[in-house]
């Protein structure tokens, strides 16, 4: 699997988990809120980590 794959699925993976915590918010539920906006910010870690690959060597 190269680079442009793993960014692709981590997108994916962003997009699913903005969507559970739009419900979250709906609901009141704090906890999974904020479950899911730690999971947000490791996805995008993730895909600035694969972004700037080319930039570190």
């Amino acid at each position: 699997m190269n680079d442009i794959e793993r960014y692709e699925i981590l997108v994916d993976e962003y997009n699913r988990v903005l969507s559970l915590q739009a419900d979250a918010q709906k609901t009141e539920n704090k906890n999974d809120f904020w479950r899911y906006q730690i999971v947000g910010e490791y996805l995008t870690f993730r895909m600035g980590s694969i972004m700037n690959k080319d930039k570190l060597n």
